[in-house]
């Protein structure tokens, strides 16, 4: 819902489909950032399939991410989606 939150809110007009079905069988509170990776996958998987990557700034996505864990219940890292974003290591 924070992907179609986002879409309202910035005027796109997308077509609606119900396409995505997870399963994921990981470690719970293990540290590994497993959860963010999966929905950080999720988030581009969205941003590709309706062609609006170039519309969602690079840097609203992490907490994009977040708001979207915290949704879901989960526990989340404080950095562990700016890694995933950006694609590297992140200088702390």
């Amino acid at each position: 819902s924070q992907f179609s939150n986002l879409v309202s809110k910035g005027g796109f007009l997308l077509m609606q489909y119900s396409f995505m079905d997870l399963l994921a069988i990981m470690t719970i509170q293990a540290g590994l950032s497993g959860s963010s990776a999966i929905v950080c996958a999720a988030l581009n998987c969205l941003l590709d399939f309706y062609m609006v990557r170039h519309l969602v700034k690079v840097e609203i996505r992490p907490n994009l991410i977040l708001s979207a864990e915290n949704e879901l219940g989960i526990v989340a890292g404080l950095q562990d989606r700016v890694a995933q974003v950006y694609g590297g290591l992140v200088y702390m």
